[in-house]
């Protein structure tokens, strides 16, 4: 299933570049005809200019800036020391975040047993999961390339960001669900942890919470952006669930998570922008 969205990714992008390649070849040259006979002078013909395709040289450079491993390695020893600098202040979003996900522990095979054997739900929630797949990628590079193409730093300020966050959430998501090894609503779990499963937390959850808090920041005055891109994140979270792939407590944490390691790029970048000025 993975080689099918992969192939389908792929098949989608090289159908944006074309569409951008078309678009950015040259109109025809004026070939307006010099009059033969002129009192005055005689202008020689000049050959006309075969129309030609012209697409912009894209460079890796063009993509990611110069040492992006190096940066995700120094942000990666970051984001996962952070539990160590938590401030008082911090109670006011943590309190509640450990209070709902103790109480999802609790409830999560229940949660989970209302959705059973409800199979129209199940494939309608999994069409919008993969929406969600396909969307935390080709988002972030259509900013990229059209951002490109089209000489828009902001747009291409804003697919760099929202791949860092994708990569991060991925690099985050996979190290702990390596360490909890939940299994799955649909494969049998029963809500335990550390019986060989890769349940806990949402990575879809993840990703489209990083990224939705990344381009909500970048375009603060479009309220319709902000409203859109939550409710995209909301709509893959609830996704999850009703689809069995999840508990509601791996939704909340991969959320959560995924809303934070935006936060984390948007402000990291700001500081470094700073800092170059």
């Amino acid at each position: 299933m993975l080689y099918r969205y992969t192939g389908r990714l792929i098949s989608s992008a090289l159908l944006v570049f074309c569409l951008a390649s078309s678009l950015a070849a040259q109109s025809l040259p004026d070939t307006t005809p010099t009059p033969e006979n002129s009192s005055t002078q005689t202008q020689a013909t000049v050959p006309t200019a075969q129309p030609t395709l012209q697409v912009p040289a894209l460079k890796k450079d063009d993509f990611f800036t110069k040492g992006f491993i190096h940066q995700m390695m120094r942000d990666q020893k970051t984001i996962w020391t952070s539990p160590a600098h938590i401030k008082k202040s911090d109670a006011k979003w943590l309190v509640p975040l450990v209070g709902g996900t103790a109480v999802l522990l609790k409830e999560d095979t229940a949660i989970a047993d209302h959705f059973e054997g409800k199979t129209s739900l199940a494939n309608t929630s999994n069409k919008i999961s993969n929406v969600g797949l396909y969307s935390t990628w080709a988002v972030p590079g259509a900013f990229l390339a059209f951002g490109k193409l089209g000489g828009n730093e902001h747009m291409v300020d804003t697919g760099e960001k929202g791949f860092q966050a994708a990569i991060y959430s991925t690099v985050v998501m996979q190290a702990i669900k390596a360490l909890t090894n939940r299994t799955r609503p649909l494969d049998g779990g029963n809500g335990s942890f550390f019986n060989g499963g890769s349940s806990f937390p949402s990575g879809h959850s993840m990703e489209a919470w990083a990224l939705a808090k990344v381009i909500s920041d970048e375009y603060p005055n479009k309220r319709f952006v902000k409203i859109g891109m939550y409710s995209f994140a909301t709509a893959i979270s609830l996704s999850r669930i009703t689809s069995e792939h999840h508990y509601a407590s791996d939704v909340l944490v991969g959320g959560a998570l995924g809303y934070m390691i935006g936060n984390f790029v948007m402000r990291d970048h700001h500081h470094a922008t700073a800092a170059a000025q």
